[in-house]
């Protein structure tokens, strides 16, 4: 094995066999050339590991590093003091770690400085070869400490750059602050003198006027906060002037210590320490961009006062940091250096201070801030009119740039307020036909559909494409992405048709116009193919996405986004059209492509991962959607929260699945939990909600708790009637479901009145021929029969059938339906020579068109056997009642209820029969 005899702590090179006896990990050995002190040290930084019980992987992971670089700090390499800190802090015990420390510093350092020998003595070192000379070890000794000063100085060098990079980034972000607070501070300044001239004006006239009494003390209250505010301000711009200068000079220290570790680690390399890394990039990296009603302009100062504070903070909290950093590097201190105010920061810019509020409106939203560019832009607007004038050009651009952020801030319907009147001085101002006119009326237009208006979005649409297409062109971009936006709310409006037809055009338009490869192409074509299959030609849809994933492909790769997308539109048009057995398997293709590209639990992949189990339930196996599901929660829980609106819809799918795979109990326990959350995060009477709470009193009634469903039922009725109307299809829907559970419950009287109610409802909002108008007819006749009607309710089956038979033909499924409902009321009737003729001819149709084995046609048997029996029969009723208790233990199994249905009434008629 080439164990060394006397290597401490009773390890050997590469044994990995305590002296103890007892079996140890088994390490690589190390190489011969290994000094003996690199031997001493990788030996007791392996015995931590084997005393801590930890995997290399598991200590990788609690320290930072991969596996294999912990396992070559292990095998004779000297490692960086930063990874024995780490490894000694991760696997020993916390009352003796301070000792391990120390003694693996001494371990190293003894290692970084081997004892050398005295020239020609002929002894060997540790570890040595036989044969081998002093030379040639102590040049392995020296490569062995140049690689690991190598490794440290890398290090070191990298996080200097970062810091550097952190510090010039602070200092830039506080230097534009400091624009930003100078500009605040100046219109504080106006503020007051404005406020002190109001308050001093009012006071004089106080004792004549009560009112004016009352303005002066609100005067006097809004300059107290003028004041206070900018008393504030000038702190913050203070602190941001310090933190810039501090970052400025800390960037400074740190300049120097790179350049400063650059050559030493070139003077390394030019020694052979590494080839391995190369030399970090040194180059600079660019800084990144960064209520009270009665006094708004106050508040837009407090909020824009407010963020100041933040960045202020952020920036310390960094230099602080980098500064405590260095600090314990114990690098030497260079003198200070003082940074002058850069000129542009200068306090004296009057007349300009709407530009500095409108640049750091602009770049906060760009950024992502949108709440903050709105506070800033409130503020461009204000300095701006009173620099400028109200019509300036530059003011209205302001304005434009407000009405924009606040859009984009979620407030679509003050920005379309904020556009209409922007529009018409701006066509007072620059005329009709400017073309920030026409953007203006071109944003009016799409922040009302935003708004919640796409019908008068429409509207507003006819205009403004004739005046762009009439200034600028049918073929202008502009003009395009107008005749898009014009198309989306036509579809959005309730004309999908419309909508469909439009797209179609636009892209054969765009096509023409900016190349049929062209992105701006392939978004008009995506939603023609959209609308196309929300017009209800699904097929077509689906074909026109087909080509759509070729050109996708083609243009962009198989790999992007935006083919990707494609193919999960596709596969949805496909479950229409095809069925869900077809888009199951497409999205099931789908998702290793997603996770290979963007991740597993990448947004877009658990997107598909969802579609996919919608799919696999719907192909008829939700016992296995329920499982992807309950995977899929965990998942989006993991990444997006457990109260996130996609999580809580994949919760509310997994509570479905559950009570569709014959548990409806458990499902609706698990919808009590969700049905809360979406109160808590969408609204209790957002649309989510409700539908959870709609499928919980469903799933309490298939449960066996039937009063409950119909309270719970009752309940949402009232809260659809208020938020969507008495007349809206759900709410229509749901008071049916409270009509049938009150049945269910032992209400079959007050069910019929209500069932009557809404058949009249229904009829008046859908028509008489519409499916669900027809299902309220059949409902309200089996609560006749069960409420004691069975004479009536035969005959509302009756003309029910005709119905039934003139819409969906003779051999529909509901027309079949209504028959058997329709023969039993006749036997209810006391007619059960009738109802036993009818039951015949049913189980005639039910097996040619369902199957002999269908639970329906199992059904109709059953009940031909009874009314067989009633009618004087009972030794054929016993016959036919063993047939069917025999055929459905086959197909439904022996302690299914039909099954023990039918064997109950075989026993009764071979009683009857003197059996």
């Amino acid at each position: 094995m080439g164990c060394v005899r006397d290597v401490p702590d009773g390890l050997a090179r590469g044994c990995g066999v305590p002296q103890d006896g007892k079996p140890g990990r088994r390490w690589k050995d190390l190489s011969p050339a290994t000094s003996a002190e690199a031997v001493r040290l990788a030996t007791f930084l392996r015995a931590r590991v084997d005393e801590s019980g930890l995997s290399l992987e598991a200590v990788g992971k609690r320290i930072q590093y991969s596996k294999s670089t912990v396992s070559e700090n292990l095998g004779g390499r000297i490692p960086p003091q930063k990874f024995i800190t780490s490894l000694v802090e991760a696997t020993v015990r916390a009352d003796l770690r301070e000792r391990r420390q120390a003694e693996a510093e001494q371990l190293r350092r003894a290692a970084l400085n081997p004892p050398r020998g005295d020239a020609g003595s002929g002894r060997r070192g540790h570890g040595e070869r036989p044969g081998m000379g002093h030379t040639a070890s102590a040049g392995l000794l020296d490569i062995a400490a140049l690689q690991a000063k190598h490794i440290e100085t890398y290090e070191s060098l990298t996080k200097a750059l970062s810091q550097r990079d952190e510090l010039r980034e602070t200092a830039a972000k506080s230097q534009q602050l400091a624009m930003i607070l100078y500009g605040m501070i100046g219109t504080l300044q106006d503020r007051v003198t404005q406020l002190t001239e109001d308050r001093d004006r009012l006071a004089q006239s106080a004792g004549e006027q009560l009112a004016a009494g009352a303005r002066a003390e609100e005067t006097e209250r809004k300059l107290a906060r003028a004041l206070e505010q900018k008393t504030r301000a000038n702190g913050e711009l203070d602190r941001a002037k310090q933190k810039q200068r501090e970052a400025e000079s800390l960037s400074a220290r740190l300049q120097e210590k790179i350049d400063r570790l650059t050559g030493e680690l070139k003077d390394l390399r030019a020694q052979g320490a590494s080839a391995d890394d190369p030399l970090p990039d040194v180059v600079s990296t660019p800084a990144a961009a960064s209520a009270d009603p009665e006094d708004p302009e106050g508040d837009d100062i407090e909020a824009a006062l407010v963020r100041a504070e933040v960045v202020n903070d952020t920036d310390a909290s960094v230099v602080d940091r980098i500064a405590t950093e260095l600090t314990r590097e114990q690098e030497p201190d260079p003198p200070s250096v003082i940074v002058p105010d850069n000129a542009s920061t200068s306090p004296n810019v009057a007349n300009t201070l709407w530009e500095v509020f409108h640049t750091a409106a602009q770049r906060c939203g760009k950024a992502g801030m949108t709440h903050e560019a709105v506070s800033l832009a409130n503020l461009a607007v204000r300095r701006a009119g009173r620099e400028l004038g109200p019509d300036h050009v530059e003011a209205l651009t302001t304005r434009d740039t407000q009405a924009w952020w606040i859009a984009r801030d979620g407030d679509p319907a003050a920005a379309r307020d904020l556009y209409a009147t922007l529009v018409q001085d701006r066509t007072r101002v620059l005329g009709p036909d400017h073309p920030e006119t026409l953007d203006d009326h071109d944003d009016h237009a799409w922040c009302t559909g935003q708004a919640g208006d796409p019908a008068t979005a429409c509207q507003l649409y006819v205009p403004v494409l004739n005046s762009l297409t009439r200034v600028l062109g049918a073929e202008h971009k502009n003009t395009l992405n107008a005749r898009g936006w014009c198309a989306e709310y036509t579809g959005q409006a309730g004309d999908p048709g419309r909508a469909r037809d439009l797209y179609a055009q636009l892209a054969k338009d765009r096509a023409r116009v900016q190349g049929p490869g062209h992105p701006d192409t392939l978004i008009s074509r995506h939603h023609h193919a959209q609308w196309t299959g929300k017009a209800g030609s699904e097929a077509d849809a689906r074909d026109l996405y087909a080509s759509l994933v070729e050109d996708h492909t083609r243009i962009l790769g198989p790999d992007h986004r935006d083919t990707l997308a494609s193919r999960a539109s596709h596969a949805h048009r496909t479950g229409q059209a095809n069925g869900p057995v077809a888009a199951r398997d497409l999205y099931a293709q789908l998702i290793g492509d997603f996770s290979r590209i963007l991740g597993p639990v990448h947004a877009a992949t658990l997107t598909a991962r969802h579609h996919h189990a919608q799919w696999v339930s719907l192909a008829g196996n939700p016992a296995t959607a329920r499982d992807l599901y309950a995977q899929i929660i965990e998942d989006r829980t993991s990444v997006l929260g457990p109260e996130h609106p996609d999580t809580l819809t994949t919760r509310h799918n997994h509570a479905h699945c559950v009570g569709k795979a014959g548990d409806p109990a458990g499902a609706r326990d698990l919808y009590v939990p969700i049905s809360h959350a979406r109160a808590r995060v969408l609204g209790p009477n957002h649309a989510s909600t409700l539908a959870t709470r709609h499928n919980h009193a469903h799933c309490a009634g298939q449960a066996g708790d039937p009063a409950a469903a119909w309270a719970s039922y009752a309940l949402i009725t009232d809260t659809r009637a208020a938020t969507l109307g008495p007349d809206a299809p759900l709410t229509l829907l749901t008071q049916s479901l409270t009509a049938n559970w009150m049945r269910e419950a032992g209400d079959p009287a007050t069910a019929r009145a209500l069932t009557a109610q809404l058949i009249e409802d229904r009829t008046c909002v859908l028509g008489p021929d519409h499916p669900d108008t027809l299902n309220t007819r059949d409902h309200h006749a089996r609560c006749t029969d069960e409420a004691g009607d069975p004479a009536k309710a035969r005959d509302l089956y009756a003309q029910l059938i005709e119905d039934r038979t003139r819409i969906l033909g003779k051999d529909h499924p509901r027309t079949l339906i209504t028959r058997h409902h329709h023969a039993q009321s006749t036997g209810n009737a006391d007619d059960p020579t009738t109802a036993c003729s009818l039951c015949s001819q049913l189980i005639e149709d039910r097996t040619r068109i369902l199957g002999p084995d269908h639970p329906e046609t199992l059904a109709t048997r059953h009940n031909h056997a009874q009314w067989t029996g009633k009618t004087g029969y009972p030794v054929t009723a016993r016959n036919l009642s063993a047939e069917v208790a025999a055929d459905r233990a086959r197909i439904l199994g022996s302690e299914h209820s039909s099954t023990l249905r039918s064997r109950k009434a075989q026993l009764h008629w071979s009683r009857q029969a003197g059996d």
